[in-house]
């Protein structure tokens, strides 16, 4: 039998494509900067729970796929120890870099977040009381058909006629805004989030432009539409 040795352009072949898959495995664990821990015992991969990302030895992170905004969202992390955090990072996918939005502590391995009032892919990370991220989960918060119409020009102190569909969350308020940005008329949002519905809101005395702005809980302009008082 004739003995075969490889080369060494052959060799650097085979290197570059154990390399190549090193990377993109690596890659994958370290989404948007985060280092998720191996196991002990483990081989570097991550074991996956649904759309969770956790230590193969650890508790998945249990919570909703996709909320509405602004929706209470309750988190389960089992056998969370003292001093563990949830954090809810986004956009994901955006242009800027996503951040940390907002952090609460696990408290017998529960906790509760209030979903971005804004549509998107967000993560919720589990992080212990060093903030070494030990999980992540995606978190989506559903688009919500916001409309808004309005009747144009209007009389000075006369009643705006509103032709709307949005989540009509307590707290949501429409909001008459001035070419100055002052808000000239606040008023809440009532109606049936899974319909159009119809309001009156009364209209600035001073003729001008102005805007109508739908504004959620949070302070987070959903739609707005210009309109003129004569």
């Amino acid at each position: 039998m004739q003995n075969y040795t490889p080369s060494y352009r052959m060799i650097g072949a085979v290197a570059a494509i154990a390399l190549g898959f090193g990377t993109a495995t690596l890659a994958g664990a370290q989404t948007l900067g985060e280092t998720v821990p191996q196991a002990s015992g483990s081989s570097g991969g991550l074991e996956k729970y649904g759309d969770s990302a956790s230590l193969s030895s650890g508790a998945p992170i249990t919570a909703p796929g996709t909320v509405d905004g602004g929706q209470p969202v309750n988190v389960v992390v089992n056998g969370a120890p003292e001093g563990a955090r949830i954090q809810l990072w986004g956009p994901i996918g955006e242009s800027t870099p996503a951040t940390e939005l907002e952090a609460a502590s696990l408290s017998g391995g529960s906790t509760t977040l209030i979903a971005p009032e804004m549509p998107g892919s967000y993560q919720l990370r589990y992080v212990d009381s060093a903030g070494k991220v030990l999980g992540r989960r995606a978190l989506d918060v559903a688009a919500v058909p916001v409309v808004l119409r309005v009747q144009t020009p209007v009389g000075a102190g006369g009643a705006l006629e509103v032709e709307w569909q949005g989540p009509a969350r307590p707290g949501d308020r429409f909001e008459i805004v001035s070419d100055t940005g002052g808000v000239t008329e606040s008023t809440p949002v009532a109606g049936d989030r899974a319909s159009v519905n119809l309001s009156q809101i009364t209209v600035p005395e001073a003729r001008g432009s102005y805007e109508l702005r739908y504004v959620t809980s949070g302070g987070a302009v959903l739609r707005s539409v210009r309109f003129e008082v004569r």
